[in-house]
């Protein structure tokens, strides 16, 4: 845990905006639909400890 933000994106459990058009998925949308706002939000929220 204490180095759990050294992996970068993708690796781990750092998964990154890579999940969001698979949530929209479940959530009743395409996986293929632009999710780019929402991961725009989520970049400039989500710190990362580096």
């Amino acid at each position: 845990m204490a180095v759990g933000h050294d992996p970068p994106d993708g690796y781990g459990h750092r998964y990154g905006a890579e999940l969001v058009p698979a949530w929209g998925s479940v959530l009743g949308g395409s996986p293929t639909d632009d999710y780019s706002a929402i991961i725009a939000g989520i970049e400039k929220t989500v710190s990362r400890v580096e």
